[in-house]
């Protein structure tokens, strides 16, 4: 799958991989450990404004170079009712991540997105 071979030959093992909404699958498949304590961004995870705050300064301190997500996520005309409830729950996540990485890569329904910082 290219979206794994992406990551695995851009990134090194010991570096996270950050995915959203829910995708656990691919830090397992990419040998690749989410790196922040939430795995999962559902309602009752990040609908709050502390728990966004709390996942930003995690994200501003491990600082994963990669996210793999939906592409809904990341190009609104292609959202599906998961991705379209995100925009309203997790907006201020939504906003950091927007502004902080960029789409490098779109497979089929994915994207990769890659940390401005390590361009």
């Amino acid at each position: 799958m290219g979206i794994l071979n992406y990551v695995k030959t851009k990134s090194d093992p010991g570096e996270g991989l950050l995915t959203m909404i829910y995708l656990p699958m691919f830090n397992f498949l990419a040998e690749r450990e989410n790196p922040l304590f939430y795995d999962i961004f559902f309602p009752h995870h990040v609908g709050s404004a502390a728990n966004q705050k709390n996942i930003i300064d995690n994200m501003k301190q491990k600082r994963p170079k990669f996210i793999i997500t939906t592409l809904g996520l990341v190009a609104p005309a292609e959202s599906g009712l998961a991705e379209k409830r995100f925009r309203n729950y997790g907006k201020r996540l939504l906003e950091f991540v927007e502004h902080h990485y960029h789409v490098v890569k779109k497979y089929g329904p994915f994207a990769i997105l890659q940390s401005n910082q390590c361009q």
